[in-house]
């Protein structure tokens, strides 16, 4: 910190009087901290249930779509090698 500060003050000397002032303010108030550490915390479980979220939408939509092109693909199978009413002409 003490370094950082010894930065900003040969950069800008104008910031020395700044630095003093923000450095000398009184401690936070705990109960202030604790809302602060809460609500990050009720932010970051409300980011990761939105993606767990979007995770699972997009896991069964592409779990959907391959259902659905297996079975056409064993339609087109059946299709296919299921014997024909036509006749076929003999060589």
């Amino acid at each position: 910190m003490d370094k950082a500060k010894s930065v900003i003050v040969t950069l800008e000397p104008t910031a020395a009087a700044t630095l003093e002032v923000h450095s000398s303010s009184p401690k936070p108030d705990p109960e202030l901290e604790k809302a602060r550490a809460v609500r990050e915390m009720e932010e970051k479980l409300l980011t990761s249930a939105f993606y767990n979220y979007g995770v699972s939408l997009h896991r069964n939509a592409v779990e959907n779509r391959t259902s659905t092109l297996i079975q056409r693909a064993r339609n087109n199978v059946n299709h296919s090698t299921t014997p024909s009413s036509r006749r076929r002409s003999e060589f």
